[in-house]
Order: C-alpha cells, then structure tokens, then sequence
C-alpha cells in the first residue's frame, strides 16, 4: 500500500483519520479551532511572502528582471521566456477543489470548519469511494468515486 495522499496508490481509512488532525492544524492559522475565510486569507498570504523570498534572491525587498529570468530558467519545464510564471502559491487565491471540499464540509453553514466537520465530511466521502468497504480506496475506487461526482 502507498502513502496516504500519494495519488496512485491505495488509501486506507485508517491512513486518512490520521492525517486529518494534522492537516486541519496546518491550515488553522490563527489556531481558534475553526477555518474561516480569515484562516484562507493568511494561508495564501504566507504563501505568497514564501514565493516572493524565494523569487527576491538578493533580498532587496524587489524583484528584478533578472531574478524573474533566473526563477523561470530554475523551473526547467519548457515554458517559453518571458510567459508569466503561475506557482502553485500564485494561485492560492482561486480556491477550486479545496474550497468547494470545505464548504461541503461546513454542515451548521456558519462560515467555518470545525475539526469535527471535517473529520465526518472526509470520512463519508472516503466510505463512499470504498465501494467493497474494505477500508482501503484504491486507484480504481477514487476514479469511480471521482466520475460519479462528476456525473459520469
């Protein structure tokens, strides 16, 4: 069995209880026991200062031309020169799947996640793809799970 998380391997339940207290800890920034958009906002701004002292490589507080060229030239992934880098950190701000994840999460809808929340959102999310209710998703059960909420 892979690690949880690992996106082609086999995901035990137990692997996933695990990981949620940790994970809810990680992304509760100011530590009052629930997510609320304030906790999103100073995620993505932690991410953000993160991606700039990473881009800033003289730390003069900008970032040059040449630090944008030689960030690009590091990422060695064939973008062309001179197209607009978009890390994964840049991005943040458009929510997307964990967003959609969280307010799903959100059952009294007051604006926040509870530990409690998302513990039981995640876990029924996760019998749900166990289709043989074993305990363990495989790569097959998550596509499944995934085309069924997708309408396929």
């Amino acid at each position: 069995m892979q690690e949880p998380g690992w996106a082609g391997g086999d995901l035990s339940r137990a692997a996933v209880e695990a990981r949620i207290s940790s994970r809810f800890a990680r992304m509760d920034a100011d530590g009052d026991g629930r997510l609320t958009p304030a906790d999103r906002a100073a995620r993505r701004a932690a991410l953000a200062g993160l991606m700039f002292d990473r881009l800033d490589a003289d730390r003069d507080g900008s970032i040059s031309r040449a630090e944008w060229a030689a960030a690009e030239a590091r990422r060695g992934d064939g973008m062309p020169a001179g197209r607009r880098m978009q890390p994964r950190a840049m991005n943040a701000g458009r929510g997307g799947r964990g967003m959609a994840l969280l307010a799903g999460a959100d059952r009294d809808r007051d604006g926040a996640v509870t530990e409690a929340e998302l513990r039981a959102h995640l876990l029924a999310r996760f019998d749900r793809a166990d289709a043989d209710g074993n305990g363990v998703v495989t790569a097959a059960e998550r596509a499944a799970a995934r085309a069924a909420r997708r309408g396929g």
